[in-house]
């Protein structure tokens, strides 16, 4: 199968893309599972540095968080069959050990996990949808509900409320019939955020958080019969020098709630107003399989929005990443880099292809090919003959492919069905990736003229085994 190794900790190159990692299979207690969606984590990220006094075993498929389809089942196991549709809790709270760090986790075509740590996906939600909750929204749940106990009529401000922690605590504190205020970066994600319930933004890139707290919500007062301001609670996960102002934007007995990221936590004053103030320091770490239930049920009453920044399509080369020199894991090739290939080809260039526009969590690409004297069905028609038109389609279907995988593919075969004539006009070739099998890889590719009429359609098989294999 296909995976995402790390051999040993460091920097995005210790990430390999295997082709051919050994398939796991399900042994006493086990499931195996057809990944159908991985969540990415800041989590992710420390395992791939490494963490102090946390020794990671490596090789290692890293991945926390997983939803897919059971493809098999290992003895002695009871209540799941294949084709069920499950989430892994991240977390063995039998045997110990964490999906991703300690065992193998998600950023594979198959997985096996413990079934007893398997979570049914309700009928109305997405693999997406659930392999988005336990780090994120699980964490966020506990540090709101369980540990928190943000309640009606409370003020709460929320640091880095546009992270994946973050948009959750903002729509459980509006739950919860909180008032709301969260700290973003830029005035797009705080119009986003005022869409999910917040009732008040403050762009920290712009102004201090702590001044404008206490301009609008007024300063805490040391003692209980003075007429003090502040917030009831702060949620501070990002760290950094933040800690110091979020003790200070709350009230007399106000709660900081943290879920770990403490990094940075080195203040050049005193912290005596922690006491002055009564103020109360509560951590949440994790998560419990009654949290990540309680996600469900709000997610599919429709309570709670389960935001996702971006998904990658699970064909080859796409979700992310693509198979480069040495299997290193890199991004899909750029618009520049595409046309820097066309532009070395003497046949490429001389059709004159450019890109237009591309996209690759689509897996789809749209050039341009202007007309030539060389390209008329008759000297002086102006009509395009079929023999160029052809051309471009395996041109464009192979660099949709290309753009995924970074390398050459050889052609098989390809079909292409004339509609209309073209005629005094440039053409403008889009495809389509439909498929990039370990084997072969198919795109489509759709012929328009300058005024968008459909001219001809076509489709292209290509080789995907690598020139090694």
């Amino acid at each position: 199968m296909r995976a995402v190794v790390l051999r040993e900790h460091g920097g995005l190159d210790k990430l390999r893309l295997k082709p051919d990692f050994p398939d796991p299979a399900a042994g006493e207690g086990d499931v195996v599972l057809r990944v159908r969606a991985s969540s990415l984590n800041y989590h992710d990220v420390f395992t791939r540095r490494g963490m102090p006094g946390i020794k990671v075993p490596l090789p290692v498929i890293i991945g926390l968080d997983i939803a897919g389809e059971i493809v098999a089942v290992g003895p002695g196991v009871t209540g799941w069959a294949a084709g069920d549709r499950v989430l892994v809790d991240p977390i063995n709270r039998v045997e110990g050990g964490l999906m991703g760090e300690t065992v193998n986790g998600g950023l594979a075509e198959y997985c096996r996990a413990r079934a007893h740590q398997l979570i049914r996906i309700p009928a109305n939600l997405t693999f997406a949808q659930a392999a988005a909750l336990p780090v994120a929204y699980g964490t966020a749940l506990r540090m709101m509900t369980t540990v928190g106990g943000v309640s009606r009529g409370e003020t709460v401000l929320i640091l880095g409320a546009s992270g994946g922690v973050g948009v959750c605590c903002v729509q459980l504190a509006k739950l919860a019939g909180a008032h709301v205020i969260a700290c973003a970066g830029s005035a797009p994600k705080g119009e986003r955020l005022e869409e999910l319930g917040a009732d008040e933004i403050i762009l920290y890139t712009q102004e201090d958080f702590l001044k404008v707290v206490q301009e609008r919500h007024g300063k805490p007062a040391r003692r209980r019969h003075a007429r003090g301001g502040g917030v009831d609670v702060v949620v501070n996960y990002t760290g950094g020098d933040t800690w110091v102002k979020s003790l200070r934007s709350l009230r007399l007995g106000g709660r900081l709630l943290t879920c770990g990221a403490t990094a940075g936590f080195d203040p050049k004053e005193d912290l005596r107003f922690i006491w002055t103030f009564e103020l109360k320091i509560l951590g949440s770490n994790g998560w419990d399989r009654g949290d990540i239930e309680s996600l469900f049920e709000l997610v599919a009453s429709g309570k709670l929005k389960v935001l996702i920044e971006r998904t990658y399509p699970r064909h080859r080369g796409a979700q992310g990443v693509r198979q480069g020199r040495g299997d290193a894991v890199t991004a899909p090739l750029t618009a520049a880099e595409l046309q820097a290939k066309l532009d070395a080809s003497p046949f490429i260039s001389f059709l004159g292809l450019s890109v237009v526009a591309l996209d690759a969590e689509k897996a789809e690409i749209s050039m341009r090919a202007p007309l030539r004297p060389e390209f008329e069905r008759g000297r002086g028609t102006k009509q395009w003959h079929g023999g160029p038109i052809a051309s471009i389609i395996d041109t464009v279907g192979d660099f949709a492919l290309i753009m995924l995988l970074g390398r050459p593919l050889p052609t098989i075969n390809f079909r292409v069905d004339y509609l209309r004539p073209a005629v005094d006009t440039a053409i403008i070739a889009v495809a389509r990736v439909r498929r990039t099998g370990r084997s072969v890889g198919v795109a489509d590719v759709d012929i328009y003229d300058e005024k968008g009429a459909l001219v001809a359609i076509g489709r292209a098989t290509y080789s995907t085994q690598d020139a090694k294999s």
